[in-house]
């Protein structure tokens, strides 16, 4: 698990604000859970269905560096599937490897 990239979905006012401080430590639902909720490419689709639902302008940012990947902790979700999550950190814009606009 700890060698495919993940991604972390944003919102358009979330994206901006990432590029423009170099740091994201997270939305409402992160800092309530403790923890930057983040997904592998198959998991996308259900993470946007699921807490993204009616939002036009979304961005997909991908994380793929061998020294991020290998601070993640993966846990189960409620299908049962392994989700990753960052603790005790935020995003730094120089890790963000392919930024994908999603509408």
């Amino acid at each position: 698990m700890a060698s495919e990239p993940v991604f972390k979905v944003l919102t358009n006012a979330e994206w901006s604000a990432f590029k423009e401080s170099g740091l994201f430590a997270g939305n409402a639902a992160d800092i309530k859970d403790g923890y930057i909720h983040l997904a592998k490419k198959t998991q996308l689709e259900r993470v946007v269905q699921k807490h993204y639902k009616g939002v036009k302008a979304l961005w997909l940012i991908e994380f793929a560096g061998p020294e991020f990947l290998s601070g993640l902790s993966w846990e189960p979700a409620s299908n049962g599937d392994h989700y990753p999550h960052l603790y005790g950190d935020v995003l730094k814009y120089p890790d963000v490897g392919s930024v994908e606009a999603v509408s």
